[in-house]
């Protein structure tokens, strides 16, 4: 291992890669973090709330009695799309300029499908 830039000959840095993800898809590592499954999880909830915001100012209802209902919901921790409608939720109610953050869940790319291959240890 080399020495820390900028540190002294003593000083190291280790790092652990859990995997790599590449532009055409293909994730290479053991994916520990279900790194693939976490970016998959956020689409799916983004549209369900802009969705139900926008219904909801079409009706002329504001929207934050839903998302403090959606906020007040506790999933659970393996629920990763229950845990990302919460925070997303979360953050319009929070948010200076609700309508650019909601734009922006509205934006939000597909994600792409994963090729998945394990490295070798």
């Amino acid at each position: 291992m080399a020495p820390a830039p900028g540190g002294s000959a003593g000083s190291q840095i280790a790092v652990n890669v859990d995997c790599v993800i590449f532009e055409d898809g293909e994730l290479v590592g053991p994916n520990e973090s279900h790194c693939d499954a976490e970016i998959q999880s956020r689409k799916i909830p983004a549209d369900d709330i802009v969705r139900q915001v926008r219904n909801a100012q079409a009706r002329g209802e504001a929207p934050a009695s839903f998302l403090r209902q959606v906020v007040q919901s506790k999933p659970s921790r393996t629920d990763r799309v229950g845990l990302w409608t919460g925070l997303f939720a979360s953050q319009l109610l929070k948010a200076e300029n609700f309508e650019g953050q909601l734009a922006g869940l509205e934006k939000m790319p597909t994600p792409p499908k994963f090729l998945v291959y394990v490295a070798l240890r």
